[in-house]
């Protein structure tokens, strides 16, 4: 990821949003991160916020007529280094 945020940069594009899509899983769905892809998710994220880059990570939507609370993205916010906002 650092690379790839370093090429953007040195591209001459403004250091902006990375979005972690849907692969950053195990599983679809799941929220917490594939080990294998990011054997540290929070040194990960704090290396492209030290670049300027905002990070966020996509979610799976809830199922139709789920009414999730900011508790089911808890782990994920903790595993990213991140606080509620």
């Amino acid at each position: 990821m650092a690379q790839f945020a370093e090429e953007i940069k040195s591209n001459g594009f403004a250091a902006a949003q990375l979005e972690l899509d849907d692969d950053w899983t195990p599983a679809y769905g799941d929220m917490t991160f594939d080990a294998r892809k990011f054997p540290d998710p929070r040194a990960t994220v704090a290396t492209l916020r030290d670049m300027g880059f905002r990070v966020t990570a996509w979610v799976r939507p809830p199922p139709a007529g789920a009414t999730p609370d900011a508790s089911c993205v808890a782990p994920l916010q903790e595993s990213m280094g991140a606080t509620s906002q």
